[in-house]
């Protein structure tokens, strides 16, 4: 028997994420299982390994529209489910792996009475929703449906990786998610289909009106809409023609706003030196200054602020950098609010410091 802890990395889960993955296996003894989203294949070996122990006869099916593992491009997605039953022949499961398309394409061939469904592929809007929706149709009516990295946006860089946890949130059913009072919140969610499911099942389509991290191309709509013609309404269509209109319009727009940023970044930090700069505050403004510099690849020497009140070697106080001999070598970048601008300027003219950059109010707002 396979240890579980061991294959927590493989899986990209926690042992705790895994355990709930197997008291639902051994809960509900699947007969047809659908993962879509497989890359090394860890969960799949889990759920093999557990099936093997509960001894019944089930059919799975692994899908990914890569062929390659995302993170070894050498290595063909799922090779470890290869690798694992290769190892392990189990003649009462019927495994499938499906790659290198959209699951869209797979499902007329896998068919209905799928009764576990497993989403765990790019966390962000439209993704996983447009694939529940699109397997909706084929679930049975008591289906368990799993979704992994619920937390996501809060656990990583991808802060729009929410789609699992709105479709958690917006989907009627029976919902399962580990909550337990005083542990930490799960990462891992899951609900079972019931009779109202279907009858609500257009608050799933409202939920892609929430705004879409990534636009898929003409192509993939139009098939994931071609596919729903089958099984929806004209007014459920309407609603994902309409969330389509108005996520292009945004997306489109969030595009242009980020353009003008980086211009308006960029010419600021091209009136700056490459050396010998010093950034005047140490708070909010200055932190975030010093960090696009760094990243600009400009050599910052230090701070200066008005009143030093620890003791770092990389801030000195304005005293302390007046008695610098080569003082009128450096330039100083301003890092802090507008209102305090004027005043930190006139203070250092006085002692006859003039290399003086001013980021605008603009800038300030824009800083990452």
């Amino acid at each position: 028997m396979l240890n579980l802890k061991e294959h927590v990395i493989d899986a990209e889960m926690t042992f705790e994420q895994l355990e709930f993955l197997e008291h639902l296996l051994e809960e509900n003894a699947p007969k047809k299982i659908v993962e879509i989203g497989v890359a090394a294949g860890g969960t799949s070996v889990v759920i093999l390994e557990k099936i093997r122990e509960m001894n019944i006869e089930t059919s799975m099916y692994s899908l990914d529209l890569s062929n390659e593992y995302y993170r070894d491009k050498s290595q063909k997605t799922g090779y470890l489910i290869d690798d694992y039953l290769a190892q392990y022949p189990n003649p009462k499961v019927k495994h499938q792996k499906l790659t290198g398309d959209y699951a869209v394409n797979f499902i007329d061939s896998i068919g209905n009475e799928i009764d576990f469904l497993i989403l765990d592929t790019v966390h962000s809007l439209p993704g996983e929703i447009l694939d529940f929706l699109a397997i909706f149709p084929f679930l049975n009516s008591d289906a368990i449906v799993v979704l992994h990295d619920i937390t996501l946006n809060h656990l990583s860089s991808n802060k729009e990786g929410f789609a699992t946890q709105i479709l958690l949130d917006c989907v009627v059913a029976d919902k399962l998610t580990p909550i337990s009072i005083g542990k930490e919140y799960p990462g891992i969610g899951a609900f079972r289909i019931n009779i109202h499911t279907e009858k609500y099942i257009e608050d799933v389509f409202n939920a892609l009106m929430v705004t879409w991290k990534y636009i898929p191309d003409t192509k993939e709509i139009n098939l994931y809409k071609n596919h729903y013609r089958k099984y929806y309404s004209d007014r459920q269509i309407y609603i994902l023609d309409e969330a389509v209109r108005l996520n292009i319009d945004s997306y489109m727009a969030r595009r242009e706003k980020e353009i003008g940023n980086f211009q308006i970044l960029y010419d600021f930090v091209s009136h700056i030196k490459r050396e010998n700069v010093y950034i005047y505050g140490h708070g909010v403004f200055g932190k975030k200054i010093y960090k696009l510099l760094r990243i600009c690849g400009i050599q910052i020497d230090g701070y200066i602020v008005s009143n030093k009140e620890c003791e770092m070697k990389e801030v000195l106080s304005l005293q302390e950098f007046i008695r610098l001999s080569n003082r009128s070598e450096y330039e100083i970048v301003i890092g802090v609010n507008v209102q305090v601008q004027n005043d930190i300027v006139q203070e250092l003219k006085k002692y006859g410091i003039n290399k003086v950059i001013i980021p605008s109010e603009e800038v300030l707002q824009i800083l990452p």
